[in-house]
């Protein structure tokens, strides 16, 4: 594909994950042993892909509202019902 971004004004992308890892650090204060952080760090993102499944980002913009933002993945894709109308 061409070289296209998603639009960061609107949604910007997902946490990345060594953010995420700070995060859970932060939340649960300081942990010694590192799998304590990784095992809540996979029962959060457990958590968050329940929630997500069907969460997608829209962008704003008229122009590109075929644009859809896939949030497990993190990666853009184009709309299949935007597709199937303007194939011809």
């Amino acid at each position: 594909m061409d070289e296209r971004r998603p639009c960061n004004e609107t949604h910007g992308q997902p946490a990345a994950a060594t953010k995420k890892l700070v995060a859970v650090r932060l939340r649960y204060g300081v942990v010694t042993r590192m799998s304590s952080v990784t095992e809540l760090a996979r029962k959060d993102q457990q958590q968050r892909r329940k929630s997500s499944r069907t969460m997608v980002y829209q962008c704003g913009q008229e122009n590109r509202e075929h644009e859809k933002w896939n949030t497990i993945t993190g990666h853009m894709y184009l709309h299949r019902k935007w597709k199937d109308n303007n194939s011809n």
